[in-house]
Parts: C-alpha cells; structure tokens; sequence
C-alpha cells in the first residue's frame, strides 16, 4: 500500500455544485433555517415563504451579480494602462527576437 502523498496515488479535489435549481434550493433551505434562528418565522418547520424566495433572488440573482460585474469592471478600468504596456512590450519582445533569430525586418515599421 503506497504512503499518503506519494506519486502513484491521486487525490480527489472537490468539485463545486454548479447546477443552478440545487444550488438556489439549497439557498433557500439555508435562508429559511436563518430566519427560523432569528425567530422571524414562526412555523414550526422551516417553512419557505415569499419573503425568503424573494431575499435569495434579490442577493443571489440581482444584487450579487451586478456588484461582481461593477467590480471587474472596475478592476479591468483600473488596468487597461498597464494591459496596453504589457501589450506593447510583449510586440517589440517578439520583433527584437524575429529579427534575432531571422537576421532581417520583414516586417515594415509603422510611421
């Protein structure tokens, strides 16, 4: 029996749950649970009513995504200076190394 972290054993990696009815399920369980903690519901089970379906789709469905989006649209803003250089540099990394290993511009520089 091969020792825990050797190479011929293989590791099981947790794969997230992307189906979208089990997760949202699984949301509104969650929430009902907190609500019948709190004492917010007063059934004895815990019961999904309109106003739990209604706080996980305004988080989980509206307000999540659209501040995830503002976010990264942000962060993409924020970079799009150092992306262009990086761009730039990596175009005349590759025209230094044609030349290097070619001899001749056979591209034509742009004026």
């Amino acid at each position: 029996m091969a020792a825990p972290g050797l190479v011929g054993e293989v590791q099981k990696l947790a794969i997230p749950d992307l189906r979208f009815q089990q997760t949202f399920q699984n949301a509104l369980k969650r929430e009902a649970k907190k609500n019948k903690k709190l004492g917010t519901e007063s059934e004895g089970n815990d019961r999904i009513s309109a106003s739990v379906i209604c706080k996980v789709v305004l988080r989980d469905v509206l307000l999540l995504p659209f501040l995830q989006g503002i976010l990264w649209t942000g962060i993409l803003i924020a970079m799009k200076p150092w992306l262009r250089l990086v761009v730039r540099q990596g175009q005349q990394c590759g025209q230094k190394l044609y030349n290097l290993v070619l001899g001749k511009n056979l591209v034509p520089k742009r004026e």
